[in-house]
């Protein structure tokens, strides 16, 4: 039996409050290196109970699965039940799709 629990019901996002770069993502130093606030969020939360070594870290995310969707839209999230890990390729079609409906939105406003 599963129970939904207050932290699950919340749909909010948790917005990065650090360092963004242009595109509004969350960057941060690590390991002598810039990252992306939200692909480690999901690998933190995936790799839960995991030993917290630098291989686990690497191999959370499928080699494949090269960049990590927003399912929120929003780039600044770093909450995990809103990142997914997906091709470059599908999240860029991902991306296309939405930039489009949000356009058709847009223009929908200015009609009425």
């Amino acid at each position: 039996i599963y129970t939904l629990s207050l932290h699950d019901a919340l749909p909010i996002c948790w917005k990065w409050t650090g360092k963004v770069d242009r595109f509004g993502y969350g960057r941060f130093w690590l390991d002598g290196q810039w990252r992306s606030a939200h692909r480690i969020a999901y690998v933190a939360i995936r790799a839960r109970g995991a030993t917290p070594t630098r291989r686990v870290r690497r191999r959370i995310i499928p080699v494949e699965l090269t960049d990590v969707d927003h399912g929120c839209v929003h780039s600044s999230c770093v909450r995990a039940k809103h990142l997914k890990p997906e091709t470059a390729a599908t999240n860029q079609a991902l991306r296309v799709m939405r930039s489009q409906k949000r356009a058709r939105n847009i223009d929908r406003l200015a009609v009425a």
